[in-house]
């Protein structure tokens, strides 16, 4: 009986308030497309760092002979490294065709002009390529395996560039983060409150008639429950729609999933909900105070 009258209350509210209900569906509406749009972005120019530190790879010039043990030996310890993603030993044979390659070079004219030697490609783990942990990785190679290691090269400048891109990203996020939050709470609360406001005569009324704090508030938590969904619905259909087109210019969008985006919405609307009822009982409390 009491949902029942709650319900039909909210029915009410929503047919004779349009004006204030409509300003709620549309602040949610915005509120979660820039929200879902602000953490797609940040998302994925992470994981696609994380795609770039992967590509980088640390190249150890050892023997021209491939069967030498210390190379051979060295490859076998570093596939048994948690650090390591992947380990790739090239004869010879090897490095020269991929510098023929690289070089368009239709004839093995001066494949005899030097030795060519063997090399162990590394690729460590995109969390560990940064310019302190990759130099001492190299600095461990080197003091480990000194028989084995002719040169180390990797490409210092390519490492620096991811650095300063994560920090950036880390720093600008945070802060963007912390400022859309603030921005979207400030303005959900007064969106929401205003219906609240607008029936100032309906709880002065219901307060003089003794019914408690939950029980007036109950009807415009509700009007804010379907206001916010409504536009909870609305932002995420406009992200679910706009997606695949923002992927024609910037297809690096795609390392984040439907699924991932159907959470942070799912997130925004326990904010909402939170947010909805907190602004639904401070401002009965505040009608009942002044009757």
């Amino acid at each position: 009986m009491s949902l029942w009258f709650h319900v039909q209350g909210a029915g009410r509210l929503l047919a004779r308030r349009r004006g204030p209900v409509l300003r709620m569906m549309v602040v949610a509406a915005v509120g979660t497309i820039w929200c879902l749009a602000g953490a797609t972005l940040g998302v994925s120019v992470w994981r696609d760092l994380d795609r770039r530190a992967q590509e980088m790879t640390i190249d150890v010039i050892g023997p021209n002979d491939s069967t030498n043990q210390a190379i051979n030996a060295m490859a076998m310890d570093m596939r048994r490294r948690p650090s390591v993603a992947s380990v790739t030993l090239m004869n010879g044979e090897a490095v020269w065709r991929e510098f023929s390659h690289d070089m368009h070079l239709e004839s093995d004219d001066l494949r005899d002009v030097a030795a060519v030697p063997t090399i162990l490609r590394i690729h460590l783990r995109p969390v560990l390529v940064s310019m302190s942990s990759t130099d001492r990785f190299v600095r461990s190679l080197r003091e480990m395996y000194p028989e084995a290691t002719s040169d180390v090269v990797w490409p210092k400048p390519y490492v620096e560039m991811i650095d300063a891109s994560r920090r950036s990203v880390l720093v600008f996020g945070i802060v963007a983060g912390l400022l859309s939050l603030v921005l979207f709470l400030i303005a959900a609360a007064y969106a929401f409150r205003a219906e609240i406001h607008r029936a100032g005569s309906d709880l002065n009324v219901a307060a003089l008639l003794g019914a408690s704090v939950s029980w007036i508030a109950a009807p415009h938590l509700l009007v804010s429950l379907v206001a916010g969904a409504v536009g909870l619905l609305i932002g995420v259909g406009v992200v679910l729609v706009a997606r695949p087109y923002a992927y024609v210019y910037a297809s690096w969008l795609e390392h984040v999933s439907v699924g991932e985006i159907l959470l942070w919405a799912a997130l925004v609307g326990i904010l909402g909900l939170a947010l909805s009822w907190w602004q639904s009982f401070i401002g009965v409390k505040g009608a009942s105070r002044l009757r």
